[in-house]
């Protein structure tokens, strides 16, 4: 019951993010950035970041792209405060179509994981499936002629994978979101 409430949840989020994509880029702009390079996949999530409604519980901080041992890695850091599971799952949908775009757009990607970090101090993290985020980026990257039922579906897909573990009980165990 629980999974089916969420693929609901999520098909919703995505819908309302599936418009929200980063600016058509064209051959010959695409050519200019070098992106096996740190700070062009950092700049293009900034960047994409800043475009994005973001759930006003959830700030994006910073991401960092590093390649240690010839494996490349995309983490995204936000900081939530208040947060429900419906604005870091929406978080997570918008910070997976970014990652998806930088792949999309040339970037290699070994691991990904977004971390959610309370005021306190408490982290959660999610690792993203990079394959997924591959499919993803293929199809978002389309921008308007993306095909909203295919984006949905892979939103929907990811989301369902993915290992809540550490996030469920930052979002649980916050009391702003506990009802008296």
């Amino acid at each position: 019951m629980r999974v089916v409430a969420s693929l609901i949840f999520v098909s919703i989020a995505a819908s309302n993010f599936a418009a929200e994509t980063a600016p058509a880029v064209t051959a010959e702009t695409e050519k200019k950035f070098d992106w096996s390079k740190a700070e062009t996949v950092e700049a293009f999530f900034r960047f994409a970041a800043g475009k994005y409604n973001w759930p006003e519980t959830v700030k994006f901080e910073k991401a960092e792209y590093t390649v240690e041992n010839k494996i490349t890695a995309l983490g995204a850091l936000f900081v939530i405060d208040k947060a429900t599971k419906d604005d870091v799952v929406k978080a997570t949908y918008a910070a997976a179509n970014i990652m998806g775009q930088t792949v999309a757009r040339g970037a290699t990607l070994d691991r990904a994981g977004l971390f959610f970090e309370t005021p306190g101090g408490t982290v959660a993290a999610v690792v993203l499936p990079p394959q997924d985020l591959k499919k993803l980026g293929a199809e978002s990257i389309k921008g308007a002629k993306a095909d909203k039922a295919a984006l949905n579906k892979m939103v929907a897909a990811l989301v369902a994978k993915l290992n809540w573990k550490e996030v469920d009980p930052l979002v649980r165990d916050n009391p702003a979101t506990k009802k008296p």
